[in-house]
């Protein structure tokens, strides 16, 4: 049989010395390969925590030499609802988790009500955000991310507009990294801080109203007239406009504090709720802040009541 030449070099002493030897060898080699095995299982378990830990969106703060590292928690919650309208044209993201260096991204954007792909041209600058947001290096500030996802999405949506007809959307878009917050808005679309029990509006709304308020102040109209003009809510920029007279954003980061929240929101909730009841919502956890925040835009039951959409981040640092 194929065994029978192995048995008879056996039969050498020098032979089994070296059979010997060479089993020696096979053995060590084995050693040491399940010693490395059993450490890149280990280490392969600790990458599995690190990723586990990004998608509830935690992130581990640098800190000066001699300091514990700091973990840092951002729990994010949200509310997107059809309203009494036909369709939904709210279209909102956040980030599943965070990354060193690039923080999380929360985006909401409101088709323009009434003309057509609504709904496609907020879904489209949502997605737009987002692609722009996963391709840019770490190394680019918050700000600039920020006003490359305004291009991007602007860009995007004029030329989905060329062959579709008119429509719109407003965007307000948010970013949180390293303790501070950046964002960026067009439209009527808002932003808030809230903190201490007060809700802080950061940014303005781009309509007609800020417009007739410059004429007031200059003399050509009355405050009245300005306050009442039929026109007062009209945008006067947004994504799809071609191209955009103003936008909002912070080029310093505002420095976050433990217990911050952050809301993003469409004209259908915070021209449903009045500030007192979104303060009374946001005494409450992210998730549940969210929820209440939809139950109260429910139960005022309007009639015509608009798409609402909400995103609420609670910073924990």
């Amino acid at each position: 049989g194929t065994l029978q030449p192995v048995i008879t070099y056996v039969k050498e002493k020098p032979m089994i010395f070296a059979a010997l030897g060479v089993i020696l060898v096979v053995l060590v080699i084995l050693l040491i390969s399940t010693l490395k095995s059993k450490k890149k299982s280990k280490s392969g378990e600790k990458s599995e925590e690190v990723m586990s830990e990004e998608k509830v969106s935690t992130i581990t703060q640098p800190q000066p030499e001699g300091e514990a590292a700091k973990v840092v928690l951002v729990k994010a919650a949200s509310v997107h609802e059809q309203g009494a309208r036909e369709d939904q044209q709210d279209s909102f993201g956040i980030s599943d988790y965070m990354e060193q260096g690039k923080g999380m991204l929360a985006v909401v954007a409101d088709g323009m009500g009434g003309l057509s792909n609504g709904k496609a041209v907020s879904s489209l600058a949502v997605n737009t955000c987002f692609d722009v947001f996963y391709s840019l290096p770490n190394y680019i500030s918050h700000a600039d991310m920020l006003l490359q996802m305004a291009v991007q999405s602007n860009h995007a949506v004029n030329q989905m507009l060329k062959a579709s007809g008119r429509s719109g959307s407003t965007l307000v878009a948010a970013m949180i990294g390293n303790g501070q917050l950046h964002y960026l808005t067009i439209g009527d679309s808002h932003i808030y801080l809230y903190r201490g029990g007060a809700l802080l509006q950061l940014n303005r709304e781009h309509i007609y109203r800020e417009e007739l308020s410059l004429e007031a102040l200059n003399g050509r109209m009355s405050i009245h007239q300005a306050n009442h003009d039929s026109q007062a809510k009209s945008l006067t920029s947004y994504l799809g406009i071609g191209r955009i007279p103003y936008l909002d954003r912070n080029y310093e980061g505002i420095k976050l504090v433990s217990g911050d929240k952050i809301i993003l929101a469409s004209d259908g909730v915070f021209g449903t709720l009045s500030q007192e009841q979104m303060e009374e919502a946001l005494q409450l956890s992210a998730e549940k802040a969210a929820e209440k925040i939809g139950n109260m835009v429910a139960v005022a039951n309007r009639p015509y009541q608009d798409n609402y959409t909400a995103v609420v981040l609670e910073y924990e640092g």
